[in-house]
């Protein structure tokens, strides 16, 4: 018998299968990562089909190898590819999906998010070391149309007012670039398209990917896009370096970056940034360089390296969607539940941002009097009330340019001045609402409700904050130089102006490095040294001053991960479970050891702290969310807890005297 056919090899224990490997199939078989001990299995168990040619093809768990018969060398051998199914369709559909197709071509008023993905589709994307996909480009199609589209027709979270398009890199500077599909509304005639791309190899590899003309038509298909109430969504996709600059000189990469800057100005919080690296990470500084270049401009970006797996690189995919339906939240106006139109405004790169403004361009600054300015804070004995201060400067400087934007704020740097145009006192910022429909509105009350909603939301988590200062004073076990929390104070400045009267939120510019832990959709950002969360029984008064022996005991410290994520889970404990206080942000002040914290959200019981209060959803949302940290126990304890049927469900109903 031949020891080479499967039936002697099926009598053999895998690992004395003999496996003679051309330099070819070594090569291949390094280069996508397949094991010599799966290329035995295969042999032994796989389904032998007749290639011709005296050769044979040996499939096996997702695997295949092409063997010589006369030699029993493999020539090549490469993961397995499983075709997609399409959707059944009905007429119906063919028709609704047509209909959106005319009304996205002739208004984009109702569409909700448009994303293009700029997909490399040159030589090295045949590589064929993406396991579960026969190459690397096949491998993108499925994850597009299986994570992207058909898992977020399935949960509802996109539909036919979301749409994508898809650009193709070109092979050299000057070729036309192809456009699969542009602005085709997500659906399952879409879906079925793509399986189509995907099963039929619509799209060959081969040759080089320029970055330049792919990115030049993806702004070309973004700026058509006239509705700034739409989340616009950008990602290139793409396996190495650009092959731009060998076509042109060195400054290609400085075009690239230009062009996502560009991109980036224009549109700021409302684009989607995101590459995606296939293969090794030492590829791909220039995306994650782009993503920090977007970023500078406000939008949101991240930069992912999966593993060389469809699942991984359907995780990406889920993750851009994800983020797209987040903004489209954080766009929407809860009462009529429509996506809000965000203002355009001209933007500059934050990381320019001076620290230091001695004297203000007027060309780059509005300027505004003393006559033409009123101060005021928000006054705590009056609820819902404001008292004049004075300005002690000769007015106030605007700048012109936005610098930052969150998801409610749009963020522009603010000076107090003399008439020499010289800045006095510390550099402030001003925040105005980041929507046409508050910012324009005419009625003045409206403003002043949004403003008001804003400094109510600061004064309350001040008043927290000084609670939670004054328990970690009473822990005579807490190391001293744990840091303590405070809100930046807040005033308002109206602004008159011959074309439009201003009403901007000014606080203090903080410098330092900015930092985030934790947002109000329960996110935990940063973590420190979590426990199991504690169950505070009714009698439970001890804590960390029970026992202390001030002379042998080791002060505990707390890094500033756990004291945010502490003080979030105080401010239930101390309100009576009645608020929240999240979206913990802003800079450690290492002089003064404080948290000095900026923009927080507020979840209440009543949903009275505006569009960022989710009420008990945002409530329960942190709740299942956090963990436990060492001081979370001993910061909320004299609080009593009331009777649940979930003994470690966190309630209080109580605060003992």
């Amino acid at each position: 018998m031949n020891p080479l056919s499967p039936r002697s090899n099926q009598s053999l224990p895998t690992t004395l299968i003999d496996l003679p490997v051309s330099n070819h199939g070594r090569m291949r078989k390094e280069q996508r990562r397949i094991h010599s001990h799966t290329l035995k299995r295969v042999k032994k168990y796989g389904k032998k089909l007749r290639q011709g040619g005296g050769r044979s093809r040996y499939i096996h768990n997702g695997v295949e190898a092409v063997v010589e018969d006369a030699t029993g060398k493999i020539i090549t051998c490469f993961h397995s590819a499983t075709p997609l199914t399409c959707m059944p369709v009905s007429q119906n559909e063919h028709l609704e999906h047509k209909a959106a197709v005319k009304i996205l071509s002739k208004s984009n008023t109702s569409q909700t998010s448009l994303t293009v993905f700029i997909i490399d589709a040159s030589g090295s994307m045949r590589n064929s070391d993406v396991r579960g996909s026969r190459t690397r480009l096949k491998a993108v199609f499925r994850a597009l149309a299986e994570d992207f589209v058909k898992s977020e027709i399935n949960n509802g979270t996109k539909t036919k007012t979301d749409a994508i398009s898809v650009v193709l890199m070109t092979r050299s500077l000057d070729e036309e670039v192809r456009v699969i599909f542009d602005n085709e509304p997500i659906s399952w005639i879409l879906y079925n398209k793509l399986v189509r791309v995907h099963n039929e190899d619509m799209v060959i590899p081969g040759g080089h990917g320029c970055y330049l003309p792919a990115l030049e038509k993806a702004e070309e298909i973004l700026m058509k896009n006239s509705s700034a109430s739409c989340v616009l969504g950008l990602t290139i996709l793409s396996d190495g370096r650009p092959s731009d600059h060998k076509f042109q000189s060195n400054k290609a990469i400085e075009r690239i970056h230009e062009r996502i800057e560009n991109i980036s100005s224009k549109i700021g919080r409302r684009l989607i940034f995101s590459t995606v690296g296939i293969g090794s990470d030492k590829e791909f500084k220039l995306l994650k360089d782009l993503c920090k270049s977007a970023n500078d401009y406000g939008a949101i970006s991240e930069f992912s390296l999966p593993s060389r797996t469809t699942s991984g690189l359907g995780e990406a995919f889920s993750s851009i969607a994800s983020s797209i339906t987040a903004s489209q939240v954080e766009m929407t106006d809860f009462g009529s539940k429509k996506q809000k139109t965000v203002r355009q405004v001209a933007r500059e790169r934050r990381s320019l941002i001076p620290m230091l403004t001695e004297v203000v361009d007027p060309k780059e600054f509005l300027i505004y009097q003393r006559s033409k300015v009123i101060k005021k804070v928000f006054d705590p004995k009056v609820e819902g009330k404001f008292k004049d201060v004075p300005l002690k400067a000769d007015g106030v400087a605007l700048r012109k340019k936005a610098f930052d934007e969150g998801a409610e704020r749009i963020v522009h740097q603010f000076f107090e001045i003399m008439n020499n145009y010289s800045t006095v006192g510390k550099p402030l910022v001003a925040k105005e609402s980041r929507f046409v429909e508050e910012h324009s509105t005419s009625d003045g009350a409206a403003k002043e409700d949004y403003v008001k909603r804003f400094c109510s939301i600061h004064y309350e988590a001040q008043r927290m904050a000084k609670a939670f200062n004054q328990k970690l004073k009473e822990l005579k076990a807490l190391d001293p130089s744990t840091a303590r929390i405070s809100f930046l104070d807040c005033s308002v400045y109206y602004l008159e102006d011959e074309d439009e009267d201003k009403l901007v939120l000014v606080e203090e510019r903080l410098n330092q490095k900015f930092q985030k832990w934790n947002n109000n959709g329960g996110k935990i950002l940063n973590k420190g040294m979590n426990q199991e969360c504690f169950v505070i029984n009714e009698d439970d008064e001890s804590s960390w001053n029970d026992d202390f022996d001030p002379e042998n005991d080791v002060k505990v410290f707390l890094s500033h991960e756990d004291v945010a994520q502490a003080f979030s889970h105080f401010t239930y404990y101390h309100s009576l479970e009645k608020i929240l206080v999240v979206d913990l942000q802003g800079v450690f002040d290492r002089k003064n050891n404080i948290l000095r914290l900026t923009d927080p959200s507020i979840h209440s019981v009543n949903k009275k702290y505006g569009r960022t209060d989710f009420g008990q959803g945002g409530i329960q949302k942190f709740l299942d969310t956090h963990e436990c940290n060492y001081l979370c126990k001993h910061i909320n304890s004299g609080f009593r807890r009331g009777r649940t049927n979930n003994e470690n469900s966190h309630v209080c109903i109580t605060i003992d005297e």
